[in-house]
């Protein structure tokens, strides 16, 4: 019993560092790592074995160049003796992770996901993009938007390749309305283009229509084929009056299919000029019904070899998509 008590005194009165016993107050052997009370005390060489728990408000641990790290029991600082450069913090009670970087928050891993600025992340690959919506700020200036207006440089086709066109759709369109920029455009009735009525007769060759006796007046019509809603705004008739003597007279019909009447569009009287190529121009401003009209020109031509009809143009403007 006096042997046991002994060994125990001896025990309770020693230290064990680095796998050797010092009793206290002894100094220790070169081998050993000695613990201060003073800070940061003298520099030794050696190591620390330890097994179990280390319980310390705080961790530093630097090199000779002053940069280490500092440990708490919630952050882990990459730094040099000032300077905190990396920070990796937990927080218990919101359940996150977060690292700093030169004081600026750069990540945060909790449950709901990761979130971040993602500022100078780079290489990473589009098609592990399983859910979610990229924000239209985020996209490219190439790249069509869900909630902004898309210009496009190029052509677009859907289904064909667009070529030239601006926009070609291989198969139907449907829309509920369609707006078009207004342009004009014109359709030409040439001499081949008219034959007589029943009112005298005419001569025709590839450059004019004339009436056939200089004692009857002829009459001459050609169809006119308009788009549907065209608003015809320009109708002019070139005509050859050799001596100035006479004059013609220029008419647009529309004929009702059912054949119930006929509507004159415009009445254009053509004057002389003598020995001149002439026409005469009458805005008509009338809108084309083909579910309701045909259409079609009536020249009113003088019983005169000398008035010749050499064309007559239409020109007419549409607002709404052709069939």
């Amino acid at each position: 019993m006096r042997i046991s008590a002994c060994f125990a005194a001896i025990l309770l009165a020693s230290l064990i560092i680095g796998g050797a016993t010092v009793t206290a107050g002894q100094t220790p052997a070169v081998s050993l790592v000695r613990l201060q009370m003073v800070s940061p005390g003298i520099a030794q060489n050696g190591h620390v074995n330890l097994t179990g728990k280390v319980l310390a408000g705080g961790l530093s641990v630097f090199d000779s160049s002053n940069s280490g790290i500092r440990l708490t029991s919630s952050s882990l600082a990459f730094a040099d003796a000032t300077t905190e450069d990396i920070i990796y913090t937990y927080s218990s009670v919101a359940q996150q992770h977060s690292f700093a970087v030169n004081g600026s928050q750069k990540l945060i891993i909790s449950n709901n996901g990761i979130a971040g600025p993602g500022s100078g992340i780079t290489s990473l690959n589009a098609s592990s993009l399983a859910t979610g919506t990229v924000n239209d700020a985020r996209l490219s200036s190439n790249v069509p938007k869900l909630n902004a207006n898309n210009v496009f440089s190029g052509n677009i086709g859907v289904g064909v390749d667009p070529g030239a066109s601006r926009l070609r759709v291989n198969g139907n369109l449907h829309a509920t309305s369609l707006s078009i920029e207004s342009e004009t455009r014109y359709v030409t009735l040439h001499p081949a283009d008219f034959e007589r009525t029943s009112t005298g007769n005419i001569t025709t060759t590839e450059d004019f229509v004339s009436s056939a006796s200089v004692v009857t007046p002829a009459q001459a019509i050609a169809p006119l084929h308009l788009p549907q809603g065209a608003v015809i705004g320009e109708v002019r008739a070139y005509v050859l009056d050799i001596d100035g003597n006479e004059d013609a007279r220029l008419e647009i019909w529309a004929n009702r299919i059912d054949n119930t009447n006929r509507t004159n569009v415009t009445l254009m009287p053509i004057s002389a000029n003598s020995a001149q190529i002439v026409f005469e121009s009458r805005f008509a401003s009338y809108t084309v019904n083909n579910v309701l009209f045909s259409y079609y020109v009536r020249v009113d031509l003088p019983a005169s070899s000398q008035v010749k009809l050499r064309a007559v143009r239409v020109a007419y403007v549409i607002s709404q998509p052709l069939p």
